[in-house]
């Protein structure tokens, strides 16, 4: 199984004139969950989407390696999932149709993982229910799913409990049970029931 890891060094971010980010370092290895904590405004949410490479640093860099190879930040795309409260999928598209489409986006022509996934999260029955008729907390799974459906070995969540009931709760336990084993999950959290998912944290100040 590959090994693979994160490496950030002096990270800076600004809004405006406001300093998110200053001189952050971290880095993550493969089985490690790394949970990133902070108050609201201390930059959780900002610092997920620069690791991902949905929001670029303002200084710094940022190193991903796989089978201690340095892979290319154009390159990197096909191995990570990404998963944010913000997210919206299609709301024309059924459940089903709308994680067909993401797969095939991530290259795969037939997925048999949908099927599981949406069996475990109490979904394969809803497969066809319109994405625009869907609960809040059916949503949310949905996206989770989506973010796996690839196999990724770099997993980025951003606040993943939001709108999840218990049940909900341990979908996304066992989901990121599952990264675990396969490769790294950071997760940005406010919510304590998601910090025992974690065995490393990084506490950001606003």
């Amino acid at each position: 199984m590959d090994f693979c890891k994160i490496k950030a060094e002096n990270l800076h971010f600004s809004y405006g004139k406001e300093n998110i980010l200053k001189g952050l370092d971290l880095e993550v290895k493969k089985n490690e969950i790394l949970i990133i904590k902070g108050p609201n405004g201390s930059g959780k949410s900002t610092l997920i989407k620069i690791l991902s490479g949905v929001l670029s640093a303002d200084k710094g860099k940022i190193e991903y390696y796989i089978n201690d190879k340095k892979i290319d930040s154009s390159e990197i795309y096909s191995y990570l999932g990404f998963c944010s409260v913000e997210q919206n999928l299609y709301e024309e598209l059924t459940i089903e149709e709308n994680l067909n489409f993401l797969s095939k986006l991530k290259g795969l022509k037939r997925n048999e993982k949908i099927k599981d996934y949406l069996k475990k999260a109490d979904l394969f029955e809803e497969r066809y229910k319109f994405y625009k008729n869907l609960s809040s907390g059916m949503r949310q799974k949905i996206k989770i799913i989506s973010s796996v459906l690839h196999q990724p070995l770099f997993l980025f969540l951003d606040e993943p409990g939001t709108n999840l009931d218990d049940k909900g709760f341990g979908f996304l336990s066992d989901i990121i049970e599952e990264q675990k084993m396969r490769g790294i999950c950071l997760i940005a959290s406010n919510n304590e029931k998601e910090y025992i998912y974690g065995n490393k944290s990084v506490v950001l100040a606003k």
